[in-house]
């Protein structure tokens, strides 16, 4: 039976199912030490609000709609407008992690998941639209775009002074003070 001929409760039970799912996947990444911190801070029918720390960037708002079928990370970059050439360079990042040339484990199936930076008030956001209900693929998917964000983006790009001076690096160092 496909999706639009279910009966209401058994959409409602998959909604309901889905932030589960995302809930417990976050989780295990959490007990296995990948965030700093993790907290659910609202688990409803349809929407997932998480709070998150990763090692390198401040604690930034998950939010997961399941009727929207998107996932959306405020201040993924905080700071950062997206007509900066920062923001640019993250938008032009963001495609490349679905290239063709890039490693297939590093890579974002394009055909699951459409990635795109969005400004907000605070800096740039990070958006996911889940294109084909696999959330289990778009929440780790997600995941691994944050880490590729922090280390491949962040650390290894030429943001030196960003992140020194916006997010609190110390200067010989690649931690936070």
């Amino acid at each position: 039976m496909s999706a639009s001929n279910r009966p209401e409760k058994t959409t409602q039970t998959w909604r309901r199912s889905k932030v589960g799912d995302v809930r417990r996947i976050l989780q295990s990444y959490a007990d296995a030490g990948l965030f700093a911190a993790f907290t659910v801070t609202q688990s409803a029918r349809t929407i997932g609000i998480f709070a998150v720390t990763w090692r390198y960037l401040p604690c930034a708002t998950l939010t997961v709609d399941v009727e929207a079928e998107e996932f959306t990370l405020l201040h993924v970059l905080p700071r950062v407008s997206s007509r900066s050439p920062m923001g640019r360079s993250y938008r032009q990042f963001l495609i490349n992690l679905s290239a063709a040339d890039r490693p297939s484990h590093r890579r974002i199936d394009s055909s699951k998941v459409k990635i795109e930076s969005k400004a907000t008030r605070g800096g740039l956001a990070l958006r996911f639209r889940v294109t084909d209900r696999d959330y289990d693929y778009a929440t780790r998917a997600f995941v691994r775009v944050l880490q590729e964000s922090i280390y491949e983006f962040l650390l290894d790009g030429p943001y030196y002074d960003y992140r020194a001076q916006k997010l609190g690096f110390d200067p010989d160092r690649v931690t936070l003070q």
